[in-house]
């Protein structure tokens, strides 16, 4: 069975991680660093810029292809 990530899907890293397991998020082009322990302690994601680090307050956005759109969620002023 082969599952395609839907193009313009949105929302919070958290959010994916809930949904998706971690292999299929790197298949594509997130990237979870590791410590020496085994602990993630950076995610970030391919864009049509190169690879921008993911904020835990950042919403991301699939665009296909492999590629993310990263953005910092908006403040209500």
């Amino acid at each position: 069975m082969n599952f395609e990530l839907p193009i313009g899907v949105r929302g919070h890293l958290a959010d994916f991680e809930k949904v998706f397991i971690k292999n299929f998020l790197i298949e594509n082009n997130l990237k979870f660093y590791t410590n020496n322990l085994g602990n993630v302690v950076l995610v970030s994601a391919v864009t049509k810029y190169g690879e921008v680090v993911i904020h835990k307050k950042d919403v991301i956005t699939y665009l296909g292809k492999g590629k993310w759109d990263v953005r910092q969620e908006k403040k209500d002023e």
